[in-house]
């Protein structure tokens, strides 16, 4: 494994002339003139982010596909989308996109249980927005994990979306040890947690797990946690299928019970190798919604390593 830390959470939101620009084109305009618009922004980084198309060429060769000018374009302007639409729908305060839901009665049967739940999705889709639905058709509060790692102009831009979030936000930053805290309590009152499971924070506790062909780090922190409180894990994955229409997709779930620290630690692997296997079929399926802009397989002897992209996703 690469020892060496990795900084995943570089400065979001600092373009505040576009911020303010896609602002008010959705709050005037709305939907619609807001995509046109992306058609540029699109081109502008399909040219000049170096970093994040290395490694987007790295994620797409390693599932057998090649890159070309127009996929590096497709896969920016769907990043751009899903932006677009988070802040759409939060802006509007009402529907502008319909919805399919697949297997959403394990989130229910799990939440039966009493023990709370752990969707566990990736950068890809539109997390937030699938967080917001999901409040309103299951009956237990929804708490995001989220990296604090907006600017405070980007957050003072966006406050009427942000105040019209319908579930509650726990931020993550390096000096918040107390999150894990809140997952804990939020868990035993029988709520759900939503947060990514593709990407490793520096000191963050990680298993080295086959992605797509090569091995990589990914976080067992989320399973650390599911077996001390006996919450279920359910792979959980927003993707959009049309111009309007998002599918949310639940994968079967995975309970850690265990006698032994031993037990635990074989169950806690098995269930990540469960969770990866999940989430390969879904990237394979949307590779163009694979938001994650940063190269997560350590890098070979020599190879350049990519720390920083533009492009960062939020959570």
């Amino acid at each position: 494994m690469d020892k060496k830390p990795r900084n995943w959470t570089s400065q979001y939101g600092e373009n505040n002339i576009g911020n303010r620009l896609f602002l008010f084109i959705l709050s005037v305009f709305g939907l619609k003139p807001a995509y046109f618009v992306l058609f540029f922004a699109g081109i502008q980084y399909a040219l000049l982010d170096k970093k994040s198309k290395k490694a987007i060429k790295e994620f797409r060769t390693r599932l057998g596909l090649k890159t070309s000018f127009l996929d590096y374009y497709r896969h920016f302007y769907s990043f751009g989308m899903s932006l677009v639409d988070r802040y759409a729908y939060l802006l509007s305060g009402k529907d502008l996109f319909s919805y399919t839901f697949r297997r959403e009665d394990i989130i229910s049967s799990q939440l039966a249980r009493g023990k709370g739940v752990i969707l566990l999705g990736a950068h890809m889709g539109n997390w937030e927005v699938a967080g917001n639905l999901l409040r309103q058709r299951l009956n237990a509060p929804i708490n995001l994990l989220m990296y604090d790692v907006e600017s405070e102009e980007a957050k003072r831009l966006f406050s009427k979306a942000v105040n019209n979030r319908d579930v509650n936000v726990i931020f993550v930053t390096p000096d918040s040890p107390d999150s894990t805290i809140q997952v804990m309590n939020a868990l035993r009152r029988g709520e759900i947690i939503c947060l990514h499971g593709d990407r490793c924070l520096e000191n963050q506790r990680s298993e080295e797990i086959e992605f797509l062909g090569k091995n990589a780090p990914f976080p067992s922190g989320p399973f650390a946690v599911a077996a001390v409180t006996g919450a279920a894990v359910v792979p959980f994955f927003s993707i959009k299928t049309g111009w309007k229409h998002y599918t949310f997709r639940a994968f079967d779930p995975l309970i850690i019970e265990s006698a032994s620290r031993e037990e635990r630690q074989n169950l806690i692997r098995a269930a990540m190798n469960k969770y990866i296997e999940n989430l390969s079929s879904v990237a394979e399926e949307y590779p163009d919604q694979w938001y994650n802009f940063f190269s997560i397989w350590p890098p070979d002897q020599n190879e350049e390593r990519i720390t920083e992209p533009v492009l960062t996703p939020e959570m």
